[in-house]
């Protein structure tokens, strides 16, 4: 009977040694995968930086130069009402990273 139950303990260490590589690959996959996720995080974070850069900066410049452009004269009110619906823009870009 000792033998029965040494063999049938050496079988178990077996089977719990096989195990052991295959459980730590699925944590080394799964560890991958959240790094990756991660990844496109940091990215899509980043590309919104960038838009809402360009808006905060080169936005006004660019509508005001148009808007000279096409020949037409450019009032303070004008100038103001621009501004307030560029902020509005801005704000909207700053709402897009918390809409997923």
């Amino acid at each position: 009977m000792l033998h029965i139950n040494e063999s049938f303990n050496n079988i178990k260490s077996v089977k719990l040694f096989g195990w052991e590589n295959k459980f730590l690959n699925n944590i080394g996959n799964t560890y991958k995968e959240e790094l990756a996720i991660g990844d496109k995080a940091l990215l899509r974070n980043k590309m919104h930086d960038v838009i809402g850069g360009f808006f905060e900066k080169f936005m006004p410049l660019a509508v005001f130069s148009v808007y000279t452009g096409l020949g037409n004269t450019l009032t303070l009110g004008q100038m103001a009402l621009t501004s307030i619906m560029l902020d509005r823009i801005r704000g909207r870009v700053q709402q897009v990273p918390r809409l997923y």
